[in-house]
């Protein structure tokens, strides 16, 4: 979820190509993680908003109602797995 009406939205609604980053610490040239690439689309559906809602965000947002409280729908086009010690990702792109 994001704040919606933040940099990072108005981003997202310029350009909605995004790339996700899961496991990268930072400590090496050949470090593991695992790179989503695709295109992302707001979700602000009321029913969509109550479906996902977690009591925990409370804290950032009034409810699943907020206007502030968007939801992201990522589709990825390409996965790439870097596992440690390797040189080069293995590589999954989905038509």
């Amino acid at each position: 979820s994001l704040l919606s009406g933040n940099d990072k939205v108005e981003s997202i609604k310029q350009n909605p190509s995004v790339h996700i980053l899961i496991g990268y610490t930072g400590d090496g040239l050949h470090d593991s993680y695992l790179e989503i690439e695709g295109q992302v689309e707001l979700i602000t559906d009321s029913k969509e908003k109550e479906k996902w809602w977690q009591d925990k965000w409370n804290h950032w947002f009034d409810g699943p109602n907020d206007p502030k409280y968007v939801l992201l729908k990522i589709t990825p086009s390409i996965f790439r797995l870097m596992n440690i010690g390797e040189a080069t990702p293995k590589t999954l792109e989905l038509k």
